[in-house]
């Protein structure tokens, strides 16, 4: 089982004094199970999601494994890294596109 814990993000302050919001990590609790779980990214601000400015993220979970692939690649803010909380053991996953599988649960 996979939930959204919440995002860590990063902001900056530009000349014009726009406040710009960057989310660089996803955190999840992952409990023992099987399931999947699709996580939608965009930039919240405006439709451009409907030109395909988006990111679609899959986490399937099973026998003991978490793969995370990135299924739509179209918003270039994606996310640096995974933070998966799993019992006590939390894992820092660096992310740069390409699908990845890590052991959660034991």
């Amino acid at each position: 089982v996979i939930l959204v814990n919440s995002s860590l993000w990063v902001s900056n302050l530009t000349k014009s004094k726009n406040l710009s919001v960057t989310v660089i990590v996803l955190i999840l609790d992952v409990y023992p199970g099987e399931g999947e779980y699709l996580h939608y990214q965009d930039n919240g601000e405006d439709f451009a999601y409907r030109d395909g400015e988006y990111n679609l993220y899959r986490f399937a979970q099973k026998d003991g494994m978490l793969t995370i692939t990135l299924e739509h690649d179209g918003y270039d803010k994606k996310y640096k890294n995974f933070e998966i909380h799993c019992g006590e053991e939390v894992k820092q996953i660096p992310f740069t596109g390409a699908p990845v599988t890590v052991k959660v649960n034991g």
